[in-house]
């Protein structure tokens, strides 16, 4: 039952053409037999009757899909706990299960707290955590936040940030521009000027502004 239920629609192109309804009553589904599972568990007679692999296996490309955002929180704490309690081991690849759920799930949530969030507070929060991440130096969280829209917002916080969150975005944004191909979209973001008017007000920031600026073909 909990393969066929979390399994159903597991592909990202299945949801393109679903309609907006169903797909949110398949996200309700599938999110409450994943809390089950989860919760299952802490149960070691359930993990001895599952094939543990399989499972993970589900869970990743559901995590890898379009499947809603909101909904893939409980898919990366089942991810998490399934790869503790079951002991698999890297030898089925289950050793990227943290960092495809940074790449699917951790950096659009913050991207997208970044854009829909009306709170300045947690605006701050995303970005300061987002560079926690991306300082890490790991090419595929840059691409990924690259990819999924990361640049517009963190170039809006250029105009709204100050101090630690200022400080963050910089340096995202820096990491971002040492790949050429984001230089069209953080220009177009209109970072050009902002990092100029960052640079004259002669704050703690000027010296990371001016260092970004000479990245970019300006």
């Amino acid at each position: 039952m909990f393969l066929f239920i979390i399994g159903t629609r597991s592909d990202s192109e299945n949801f393109d053409e679903t309609p907006s309804a169903v797909i949110e009553e398949l996200s309700e589904a599938v999110s409450a037999a994943v809390r089950l599972l989860t919760k299952l568990l802490n149960f070691d007679l359930f993990i001895r009757s599952i094939n543990s692999e399989k499972i993970t296996s589900l869970l990743r490309r559901m995590l890898k899909s379009s499947f809603p955002l909101q909904s893939k929180d409980c898919l990366a704490a089942c991810l998490i706990k399934l790869e503790s309690r079951a002991g698999l081991s890297g030898d089925h690849g289950v050793s990227n299960i943290d960092m495809e759920i940074i790449i699917y799930q951790t950096i659009p949530r913050l991207v997208e707290q970044m854009m829909t969030s009306h709170s300045l507070e947690n605006k701050r929060s995303a970005v300061i955590e987002l560079n926690k991440i991306i300082s890490g130096g790991v090419l595929e969280y840059t691409r990924a936040l690259a990819d999924g829209g990361g640049i517009f917002p963190l170039v809006k916080m250029l105009e709204e940030g100050d101090g630690d969150a200022l400080e963050a975005t910089l340096a995202i944004l820096y990491n971002l521009s040492m790949d050429p191909e984001n230089h069209p979209a953080i220009i177009a973001a209109g970072a050009v000027p902002l990092l100029k008017r960052i640079v004259l007000a002669e704050g703690p920031q000027w010296n990371s502004a001016i260092q970004l600026l000479r990245t970019l073909p300006v």
